[in-house]
């Protein structure tokens, strides 16, 4: 969905801030408490490719 300007309905930046912050938050503590019960496992974070490709603003 692509909106023109600054404004986003504020369901749409709720569920974007749900699924791009919250969710992978929640099961990276899922796994690392497994991991760490069991004494074994390593956690693995990362992003998607948008953030290592910078465009200039200019």
């Amino acid at each position: 969905m692509r909106q023109a300007g600054a404004f986003f309905p504020l369901g749409f930046v709720r569920k974007n801030y749900e699924v791009n912050v919250l969710l992978p938050r929640q099961l990276t503590q899922e796994f690392s408490r497994r991991s760490v019960d069991i004494k074994k496992g390593k956690v693995m974070l990362s992003s998607s490719m948008s953030d290592l490709f910078r465009r200039p603003t200019r």
